[in-house]
């Protein structure tokens, strides 16, 4: 028998099966996300939040954003061929909408964004940001410090990495969905 199910919004201890993610048998996968399994998403009945159940581990992320294979080039467990440093000028578009959303409430200052990848959000922001980055991948990582020269510490958004108070602003963006406690990173 699995982990029990909890809500992690809410608290709620009852789910319901919503649908299935499926691993990828394809060999150009990313090992970690390789294989037959099925892992079944479910629904808080209380509150509606979506999520992979059981959730995965902090070691199982650890392990899948060390393999650099994310961001060059995978399959993805949808079959989809994927460059997430090939999605760049895509990404920056969106990036770009979700800057000027967020200047209508702060024109500048000091932003950190967790999970920040390659920093293709941190790197469109206009010089009145002073922008830094924590990415968990070492190869992201070393990636956005390298090639766009941008602040970026290596390792997880975890309680008392950076002083209280400090931003002015932080970015999650896609990525909520991946840690497995949202509601901590949050808070």
């Amino acid at each position: 028998m699995g982990e029990a199910f909890g809500c992690n919004v809410c608290g709620s201890a009852v789910s319901k099966a919503w649908t299935w993610v499926c691993e990828s048998a394809d060999p150009q996968a990313v090992p970690a996300m390789r294989g037959e399994r099925r892992c079944p998403v479910v629904r808080c009945a209380e509150c509606g939040l979506a999520c992979v159940w059981p959730r995965y581990t902090d070691e199982e992320l650890r392990v899948l954003y060390a393999d650099a294979r994310l961001f060059l080039g995978s399959m993805d467990p949808e079959g989809r061929k994927r460059s997430y440093l090939g999605e760049q000028e895509a990404k920056q578009k969106v990036f770009a909408e979700v800057a000027h959303w967020l200047e209508r409430f702060k024109a500048g200052g000091e932003l950190l964004e967790v999970g920040c990848g390659p920093g293709f959000f941190l790197d469109i922001l206009g010089g009145h940001w002073q922008a830094s980055g924590v990415e968990l991948s070492p190869f992201a990582a070393a990636y956005a410090r390298r090639e766009m020269g941008l602040e970026v510490v290596e390792g997880a958004f975890e309680p008392g990495r950076f002083q209280a108070e400090r931003f002015d602003a932080v970015a999650m963006l896609q990525v909520l969905d991946h840690l497995p406690d949202p509601r901590q990173a949050l808070a």
